[in-house]
């Protein structure tokens, strides 16, 4: 490989990394990034994953997940759509469950999460009042399933899935994130509502 080649590589993985930081920090309208990630001629997908599902797209993977799903499964995909949060952080609010702890405000709840894993936190899950109505009418239920088990059987539900091209769970954080930002919240408020300040 010549030295020039390896430049280019290294430059690439570089703008990557900085397009990534961009885009986290919503530093940069999403059109933008979307034009350097172009730029870079397609290497982008090798360090950085820039699909973002659209409303369709998310509805139609709901739709039929909900016919695979038994109800508690479905209950805990929609609380991470509706929220954003991780799948680890969706079980530790499931195991560490206190009713006393939500907070209601006309269509939305709230719940206190102050979850730290690594250089990950989450702050608080936020979802609409219905969503955890049904929570904590099946929270006895949703603790004794196993949850790993859960979100790895939608993943591989997902990934065989080529001809339905279902939206695989990691994406709904992306959705809820850019959707945030398209109706013109605040990156930081957004950051916060995700856990990443």
């Amino acid at each position: 490989m010549s030295s020039s080649s390896s430049t280019n590589k290294t430059n690439d993985l570089t703008f990557c990394k900085f397009i990534k930081y961009l885009d986290i920090r919503a530093l940069l309208d999403i059109i933008f990034i979307q034009v350097f990630e172009r730029y870079i001629s397609g290497k982008t997908k090798k360090c950085y994953d820039n699909f973002i599902p659209d409303i369709n797209e998310v509805k139609k993977t709901l739709d039929i997940l909900k016919e695979f799903c038994m109800r508690d499964e479905f209950l805990i995909l929609k609380l991470m759509v509706e929220s954003g949060l991780r799948s680890t952080e969706i079980i530790h609010f499931i195991e560490t469950f206190d009713e006393s702890k939500i907070e209601s405000f006309e269509n939305i709840s709230i719940y206190p999460m102050f979850y730290i894993r690594g250089k990950k936190a989450s702050y608080y899950l936020y979802c609409s009042s219905k969503t955890m109505t049904r929570v904590k009418l099946r929270i006895d239920s949703l603790q004794k399933l196993n949850l790993k088990k859960i979100f790895e059987k939608l993943r591989r539900r997902v990934e065989k899935a080529f001809d339905e091209k279902l939206i695989s769970p990691k994406y709904y954080r992306k959705f809820m994130r850019h959707n945030l930002v398209m109706l013109s919240c605040n990156s930081e408020t957004v950051d916060y509502i995700q856990g990443r300040m």
